[in-house]
């Protein structure tokens, strides 16, 4: 916040800030596009020389594809709810706008080391299914102080931290687990489209974290949300409330549901043992 103060604060100093952060992004990206080297040698049967029609058929069949989808969209929600609503929690509910800062450090800290914990833990024998268990026992223990979000001091803090952990290990395993579909795709379908699995993917992430932040600004427009107003109304503020506070709840119960569901674990070494069977046989017959 102190950045927002220094150009000169109100609704330009979030444009501009905007605009410095997407170009300085922009330019990163160039950066890592122009000097990164494909390493893929596969073609042909492997996926890459799928015809975009025929991969996008079998994705629709790939239902595993689909389920991480559905968790990265509810990635994307928890995101908006607590990033990007904390801005407006922290100025309208804890009145001091620069909290924010302190929102951000509470999440992101414990959801950066448990980022570098997971894959020690994935090394040493633990499978993504354990990882997801962890997860849900996380967002288990969140909903449990849920309430305690109102409090300040500790009790906040615990409550944001463990909405980080949460995030921190479901995106460690998120991507193996989009990895993994694009194996059952070829042993659903038979034909593997890596390719399509992750761009599509990522299309996919887009258009759910422009319809979630749209849907926020929605929200507070109807509830009377003005941001050139110096003091909110009654109903915005409960609905900046709402959206921190009870809308994760939602948004974790839909994620522990999808996990749950997400039985490919169980399935992956039959998949890997037969789709090894199929290529031996392809290379005896030709």
């Amino acid at each position: 916040m102190n950045i927002i103060d220094a150009l000169g604060g109100g609704q330009r100093a979030w444009i501009k800030l905007a605009a410095i952060l997407g170009t300085i992004a922009a330019i990163v990206f160039a950066i890592v596009y122009m000097t990164t080297r494909e390493t893929v040698t596969s073609g042909g049967e492997n996926g890459e020389d799928v015809p975009l029609l025929v991969g996008l058929k079998a994705l629709m069949h790939n239902k595993y594809w689909f389920s991480v989808l559905a968790m990265q969209f509810c990635c994307v929600l928890h995101q908006v709810t607590t990033l990007t609503v904390g801005v407006y929690y922290a100025k309208y509910i804890l009145n001091d706008a620069k909290l924010v800062g302190n929102i951000i450090m509470y999440h992101h800290f414990p959801a950066l080391v448990v980022m570098l914990l997971v894959p020690i833990a994935l090394d040493g024998g633990a499978s993504k299914a354990h990882a997801r268990y962890s997860e849900r026992r996380i967002h288990a223990a969140w909903l449990s102080l849920i309430s305690l979000v109102y409090a300040s001091g500790v009790p906040f803090i615990i409550s944001m931290g463990l909405r980080g952990i949460g995030f921190g290990a479901f995106s460690s395993v998120i991507y193996g687990m989009l990895a993994d579909t694009v194996e059952y795709g070829e042993w659903k379908t038979g034909v593997r489209t890596q390719a399509i699995n992750v761009t599509a993917n990522g299309v996919g992430q887009k258009i759910g974290s422009g319809l979630g932040t749209a849907a926020f600004g929605g929200l507070l427009t109807m509830c009377g949300y003005n941001g050139m107003a110096e003091v909110q109304t009654a109903s915005a503020v409960s609905c900046i409330r709402i959206i921190f506070i009870i809308a994760p709840i939602a948004i974790y119960l839909i994620l522990i549901v999808l996990a749950w569901l997400f039985k490919l674990d169980k399935q992956f070494p039959q998949i890997q043992k037969e789709l090894e069977e199929r290529k031996r046989s392809k290379a005896a017959v030709n």
